[in-house]
């Protein structure tokens, strides 16, 4: 699979998180977030301050995997970005827009 569709894949999944019609859930590993899209598992990871996105099966056999490194032949920002959609992963599998509105609530 070649490094474009990878970032074209990075930039969707950005955008549809940010519009929350992305889901993310938490797995046995604190550094790792999924979504499940058709018969795949799509998932972004960070590990010694890399950032990882793999698409992989349902069974968990990984198709293909990419670092934000790999990506920087294509966008000088991959890090950021891969940090970014990493961060949105997070919020939306730990449920923390529902804990800052409960927390806002409690304030008032």
């Amino acid at each position: 699979m070649s490094n474009i569709k990878i970032f074209n894949l990075l930039m969707a999944l950005t955008e549809r998180t940010e519009e929350k019609k992305v889901v993310w859930e938490v797995t046995v590993w604190s550094n790792k977030y999924i979504t499940t899209m058709a018969n795949y598992s799509v998932a972004i990871s960070e590990g010694e301050g890399d950032y990882f996105l793999s698409i992989e099966e349902m069974n968990g056999d990984v198709i293909e995997i990419v670092s934000d490194r790999d990506l920087r032949e294509i966008d000088y920002e991959s890090e950021r970005r891969m940090r970014n959609l990493y961060s949105l992963a997070r919020r939306s599998a730990r449920g923390a827009d529902k804990a800052i509105d409960d927390i806002l609530g409690l304030l008032k």
